[in-house]
């Protein structure tokens, strides 16, 4: 039997011969005052280092590509999947599938607008955004569109 196999065989056969013990132990011992039983555990390097593991190829896909091509119509809190996709297939990448893009933005706390879509110039733009006391579905769908039908007319691009 290996050591940590033996280690554990030997925890958890005195555990159940000398319950009493440890149950000693636990009441004897002192917690700290901001110690709460019924809340969440304190967030750790290693939970985060676990949570970092498990993130999916996916989550980590869209965020990348939120990241990369951020602006007003590409954020955390409004999101126009048509453009991203449009940008991230200029640069050779590929977002997830339908399916896929969804869990991962309802992950991230996002809802799709009322009725899902917005007609922009003759194109269909999937809009996502995330509920909060400044952004509904109407104020997600006024940005895009106003973003889309400015007319800039680029005077301060420098070449």
């Amino acid at each position: 039997m290996s050591g940590t196999a033996a280690y554990f065989d030997k925890l958890f056969s005195e555990s159940e011969r000398r319950i009493d013990a440890i149950g000693r132990y636990l009441k004897d011992r002192v917690l700290s005052d901001d110690f709460n039983p019924h809340g969440r555990a304190p967030a750790t390097k290693g939970i985060e280092e676990m949570r970092e593991a498990n993130e999916s190829d996916d989550r980590i896909a869209v965020e990348e590509a939120i990241e990369e091509h951020a602006s007003d119509i590409v954020s955390g809190c409004i999101l126009d999947v048509t453009h991203l996709n449009n940008l991230v297939v200029m640069d050779a990448g590929e977002l997830p599938a339908n399916r896929a893009l969804g869990n991962v933005l309802r992950d991230k706390g996002m809802r799709p607008i009322n009725k899902r879509r917005l007609k922009i110039r003759g194109e269909h733009h999937y809009v996502w955004f995330k509920p909060s006391q400044g952004m509904t579905s109407d104020k997600a769908k006024e940005v895009v569109r106003q973003w889309h039908t400015s007319d800039d007319d680029f005077s301060d691009v420098p070449f």
